[in-house]
């Protein structure tokens, strides 16, 4: 019997034969992730940018010009989470400070608020698809810019009376929180491309389950297992193509994601201070992707049975795993059954790069669980056919 290196080159290049004259599913395995991740990229960026904590587009309309009125609009200037616009077009939220606003609040603090404020308040409209972050972000907003004149204001007053200069708060007040507490959520880039790579990485088990079976039906699989060849020897021939293709996939849509999105958007993907991690990501998952192919070539009967439940299945672990629906948006429940996905665990491993920057040390977990899962499928495809 030759040497076992001839025998696995042998059935590796007679799968990328296979593989090559099957131009649909090539096209579905390069084309679909590369064409997500342009669209939902750029489809997404403004949603991905109010999660982020990007600025809010807001228009101001005073119809009160005294020194209150002037100082709640000053107020609002300061908080870097609102950005003012001069058209409504370009607005997300419009807040309207009513005439005579600085009459009725001198009066409310003349009062010392004894009696309840009277008058027209401010009020303001928003977008009926703003995030309702952003909405209770408003209503705090006007709410403490409102606080803050008043403050001001006593403040003027007690200094007057014990002549001294006035302390303006406002650079103090104003500040909103920023530090490490703040939540770590990806960029468009950043979750399309992986999530859709994995995607598409998966997708492996339509040409995988169509060679496997259509050689079970013809009975090629039969004639090799009676060859002068090892069993060892089919099975790294028949996988290692779909291993590289997967590693391929990732390599091509991190190229897009570095050199095609930029040309028609300002996204940029940032791949985090240890890139060189990814390699070992890419090829947890492409084991993972490539076992899961092979145990629904093992399960199904007819190459039909196997696109179906293979397609379906993956969709169903998409959205879960948070590819389609990015985890951060989801409620506690779906976050904690995402860990049913092995996409999940190689997506949060991606991001643990790019935005993390995660050491081997913390990344070993979720890479071990998509090994397990990949030789976790292998070893239940083998148990249950011979011909793995």
């Amino acid at each position: 019997m030759p040497g076992i290196l001839p025998q696995v080159t042998a059935v590796f290049f007679k799968e990328i034969r296979i593989l090559l004259r099957d131009r649909q599913a090539l096209i579905l395995l390069f084309l679909m992730p590369a064409v997500f991740i342009l669209f939902l990229s750029l489809a997404l960026k403004n949603v991905f940018e109010e999660k982020v904590g990007g600025v809010l587009p807001v228009l101001i309309e005073t119809a009160d010009s005294g020194d209150l009125a002037v100082r709640v609009a000053e107020n609002l200037r300061l908080m870097r989470e609102l950005r003012f616009v001069e058209d409504e077009a370009d607005a997300r939220a419009v807040i309207r400070v009513p005439e005579r606003f600085t009459e009725n609040l001198d009066r409310f603090i003349a009062q010392e608020g004894a009696e309840p404020f009277e008058g027209p308040a401010i009020v303001w409209e928003a977008d009926p698809v703003l995030d309702a972050t952003y909405r209770w972000f408003l209503d705090a907003a006007i709410g403490l810019a409102v606080q803050e004149a008043i403050l001001d204001s006593l403040g003027k007053i007690d200094a007057q009376e014990a002549g001294q200069p006035a302390v303006d708060r406002r650079r103090f007040a104003m500040q909103a929180p920023r530090g490490p507490s703040a939540a770590i959520i990806p960029t468009p880039l950043q979750q399309t491309v992986p999530g859709w790579s994995l995607f598409a990485m998966f997708f492996i088990v339509v040409p995988l389950s169509n060679s496997f079976i259509r050689e079970r039906q013809t009975g090629t699989m039969r004639r090799l297992m009676i060859c002068p060849i090892s069993r060892a020897a089919i099975v790294a021939g028949k996988l290692l193509p779909y291993l590289a293709i997967n590693c391929i996939q990732f390599a091509l849509m991190l190229g897009v994601g570095l050199l095609v999105v930029p040309l028609f958007s300002d996204l940029s993907l940032q791949l985090g201070a240890h890139p060189g991690h990814l390699p070992l990501i890419t090829l947890a998952a492409a084991l993972a992707a490539t076992g899961y192919g092979v145990l629904v070539a093992t399960l199904s009967r007819t190459i039909e049975q196997a696109g179906a439940f293979g397609a379906i299945s993956i969709i169903i672990m998409a959205v879960a795993g948070g590819v389609m629906v990015p985890t951060f948006v989801m409620p506690v429940f779906m976050q904690k059954l995402a860990y049913l996905s092995p996409l999940y665990w190689g997506l949060q491993a991606y991001l643990d790069v790019f935005l993390r920057e995660a050491p081997l040390s913390v990344l070993a977990p979720r890479v071990a669980v998509l090994a397990l899962f990949g030789l976790s499928c292998l070893g239940v495809a083998s148990l249950r056919s011979r011909t793995v």
